[in-house]
């Protein structure tokens, strides 16, 4: 499965221009008891975890319990609680589909503005052989045999 990298505008670090940036930001179909959508999620090899806001979560009606163990470290060390919950997810591409139930994160976000999916090792990266082409602006996705696909 292959996607494209999606072109996102940010302040350069210095503040001072807009920079175009591309990033490994692809369609991922959430499903839980009550409803599904689809949210763009960074695959973002340096998360632990795949975390999804829990708004997602109150949304498609997904049980979620207190994560056991420590809070998570994000970027920057500074530690936040997460819930735990089981949902499907889903990829499509090139007429392609793919569904696997995941043990996967909430996060309770601040504001809306801020919410993110977050597609890391835990629930997604350790199910595929993941190829990022930075030059062609792509990442290529195959299923290895961990992938534990339902119907």
């Amino acid at each position: 499965m292959i996607f494209f990298y999606q072109p996102i505008v940010s302040l350069a670090p210095d503040g001072g221009d807009y920079l175009l940036i591309s990033r490994p930001e692809i369609p991922v179909t959430v499903i839980g008891a009550i409803g599904e959508g689809t949210y763009l999620g960074l695959v973002d090899t340096g998360s632990d975890n795949t975390i999804l806001p829990k708004s997602v979560a109150d949304r498609l009606g997904v049980p979620m319990a207190s994560a056991p163990g420590p809070p998570a470290t994000v970027f920057g060390g500074h530690r936040v609680e997460l819930l735990v919950g089981q949902v499907t997810l889903q990829l499509e591409a090139g007429g392609e589909v793919l569904r696997w139930s995941a043990q996967v994160y909430f996060h309770d976000f601040a504001d809306e503005e801020a919410e993110t999916v977050i597609l890391g090792h835990s629930g997604f990266l350790d199910y595929f052989t993941a190829t990022f082409d930075g030059k062609q602006g792509t990442l290529n996705l195959i299923p290895n045999d961990e992938l534990p696909s339902v119907s």
